[in-house]
């Protein structure tokens, strides 16, 4: 991973899908997601707050672990116990 990719790209692409306009979609679209759900490109797991766990079986691919963004990758359960 170069420099750009790891100091630039990946902190403004989580500065820019965490805006408030895009959390408030967020907020109405993935809490009605059910079953099994695959996201892809989970980057920094903006949307795992929004899941119903007790409806959603999650899984996550990351085209690049390092990509997640000033925290680790977290899973269901540990954003929930947030």
């Amino acid at each position: 991973m170069g420099l750009y990719d790891k100091y630039f790209l990946a902190p403004f692409i989580n500065c820019a899908c965490g805006t408030k306009p895009i959390n408030y979609q967020r907020k109405k679209v993935v809490p009605l997601a059910e079953g099994r759900v695959l996201e892809v490109g989970m980057g920094s797991a903006l949307n795992l707050r929004y899941y119903d766990r007790d409806k959603v079986e999650l899984f996550g691919v990351w085209s690049h672990p390092r990509r997640c963004v000033k925290r680790p990758c977290l899973t269901l359960k540990n954003q929930a116990s947030r």
